[in-house]
């Protein structure tokens, strides 16, 4: 089976690559990345059509349009960055039809697939740099510090911006115990960070050496209420602090606020108060920290298949769900599905009959 991977996305192509990692497992596929709309496209049998971010708002080309009303196999548009919506105006009227899934990392619950059935979430994509060894240290001898650093997203108005009230409050309630800020970010040019909330940008390993030694780390709101922050709080068993996670939906494996992270509202409503008293209880806080590592290292930590087996099994699930809410009245669901989708779901049944086999190196 050949699958392509096409996007000028720059972000998009770049977090698409764990998706195209997981693929490479089944022996039979074949995947390639193109930066953008590209004839060879057509000769695939699964097309992944990126270019659904926040920085690529523009409409396809007369040419792009063309190749996409003659590709014949699957075609799924995906989007991998933070944005809630998915753009789809981008499209024509007349190639809307044309898209048989919608794949989008997380979104709000009242966003609706342009077509019923057709919405499937992408799993979080979570950093090969996760694998990173740090020096695991007992929660209770981590002391009182407090982590963030984060880029400038999210409200333009720095008034109502999560991130920059929160981190406020955070310097001018714990001073030298917050260690972070924000930085200026450089696809959001027109975001200013007022100079007593800047930090440098981190690098991911310092970034996770010194979330492993610290008490609390923060999951601030940018574009989407899901970021990496959370899922890097979790892998090194540091007190996730999380706002409005359960306004979106995705995968992620029953995490439960207040058994395996923290949830703090997003109107900041008494949150340095609750940042006390996590401080000041060390055991309910440890308790909470390990079981939200514990969730992790079973659900979410990528294994020999660069997601979690039981994150890709859910994954390969949700195109079951999605087909048994799309047929083809003309045609019946099982050559709907015969005709539209069998290459992915033979992909799929071969990874769940022969899970023994390796990765391609």
């Amino acid at each position: 089976m050949k699958i392509a991977f096409t996007s000028d996305s720059r972000r998009d192509l770049h977090w698409a690559r764990y998706v195209s990692r997981s693929f490479h497992c089944y022996k039979s596929c074949t995947c390639k990345s193109y930066p953008k709309i590209d004839k060879r496209v057509l000769d695939s049998d699964v097309w992944f059509l990126g270019s659904f971010d926040n920085h690529v708002r523009r409409p396809f080309t007369p040419a792009e349009e063309e190749i996409i009303d003659k590709f014949k196999g699957v075609l799924i548009c995906f989007q991998s960055d933070d944005a809630i919506d998915l753009f789809i105006d981008r499209f024509s009227p007349e190639l809307l039809g044309k898209v048989d899934f919608w794949l989008q990392r997380a979104f709000h619950d009242e966003w609706k697939a342009p077509a019923t059935g057709k919405e499937v979430f992408l799993p979080p994509f979570i950093p090969a740099t996760l694998h990173h060894k740090t020096r695991e240290i007992p929660y209770a001898s981590r002391g009182s510090r407090i982590v963030f650093f984060g880029a400038a997203t999210g409200s333009s108005d720095p008034g109502e911006n999560t991130r920059f009230k929160a981190t406020g409050i955070l310097k001018e309630r714990f001073g030298e115990q917050f260690v972070g800020g924000i930085f200026e970010n450089l696809d959001n040019p027109g975001l200013r960070v007022p100079e007593r909330l800047k930090a440098a940008k981190i690098g991911r390993y310092s970034h996770l050496d010194l979330l492993a030694a610290s008490a609390i780390g923060l999951s601030l709101p940018g574009n989407s209420p899901l970021t990496f922050r959370h899922i890097e709080c979790l892998a090194a068993g540091t007190l996730c602090l999380s706002s409005g996670l359960g306004e979106i939906r995705w995968m992620d494996g029953g995490l439960e606020p207040g058994i395996h992270y923290v949830d703090i509202p997003r109107s900041l409503e008494g949150f340095a108060d609750t940042v006390a008293a996590l401080l000041d209880d060390t055991t309910g806080s440890a308790k909470i920290a390990d079981a939200g590592k514990a969730r992790y290292s079973e659900y979410l930590k990528p294994n020999s298949y660069f997601y979690n087996e039981l994150l890709f099994e859910d994954f390969c699930d949700q195109f079951d769900g999605a087909l048994a809410l799309k047929p083809n009245p003309a045609k019946g669901l099982v050559s709907t599905i015969s005709t539209l989708v069998q290459p992915l779901h033979q992909s799929v049944k071969e990874y769940r009959v022969n899970k023994r086999e390796q990765p391609r190196r």
